[in-house]
């Protein structure tokens, strides 16, 4: 009974949010290629660093968050 009340879920959890923090390493060590990514949008220029270091946050925290439920 427990293992379909908690473990099923909490690994369902953790398989769907497994890759945001490789996405949030990758965007950390290509931080050049990933700006020039942010920077190719219709936004200004200078709204690339922002926005790559708000999505390192959330790939960061929303997995924690996710999983604990």
């Amino acid at each position: 009974m427990w293992l379909n009340i908690y473990l099923i879920p909490l690994v369902i959890r953790i398989f769907l949010v497994i890759l945001f923090p490789f996405s949030a390493l990758d965007k950390i060590l290509f931080w050049r290629g990933a700006l020039a990514h942010a920077e190719s949008s219709f936004l200004p220029k200078s709204s690339g660093p922002p926005l790559l270091i708000a999505a390192i946050c959330v790939e960061s925290i929303t997995p924690l968050c996710i999983v604990s439920g």
